[in-house]
């Protein structure tokens, strides 16, 4: 995988924008056969009721083309990997509560339902949706 800030950056909201520039954020990309695959965000949390402690997971994606192939289990693990090496205790990430597949698989990988998750229903989500959390034992 490699990192690459500019190219996701230039197809997302200013908002977005501005997150994605500052110091903290990063994205890794996965390539495969020399295309792009999939990728992973990640930062400090940009949510209410977090403090500077918290991390978040803000994207991940695979083609699906590339699913079934531990793609998105690698960019999983770098992406913890990544919130961990950045000095975050906790990390979340928000999910579209009805993508039962998503939710599974973050289940699987130790994440769970963070209760206290208030719903994310925005300009930039078409749904209700879930906060799930994982503590990165710092």
């Amino acid at each position: 995988m490699r990192t690459s800030r500019s190219s996701i950056r230039e197809c997302w909201p200013s908002g977005r924008r501005e997150w994605l520039a500052d110091e903290v954020t990063q994205t890794h990309v996965a390539e495969v056969g020399g295309r792009i695959a999939g990728y992973a965000t990640v930062g400090a949390s940009r949510d209410g009721d977090a403090d500077d402690t918290v991390g978040q997971l803000s994207a991940l994606y695979v083609d699906p083309a590339a699913q079934g192939a531990g793609l998105g289990t690698r960019l999983l693990a770098d992406a913890v990997a990544r919130l961990r090496a950045s000095g975050f205790n906790v990390a979340t990430l928000w999910v579209f509560e009805e993508n039962g597949l998503g939710r599974a698989f973050y289940e699987r990988h130790g994440w769970r339902t963070d209760p206290g998750g208030v719903g994310r229903e925005s300009a930039e989500w078409h749904g209700p949706a879930l906060r799930y959390r994982i503590d990165l034992g710092s």
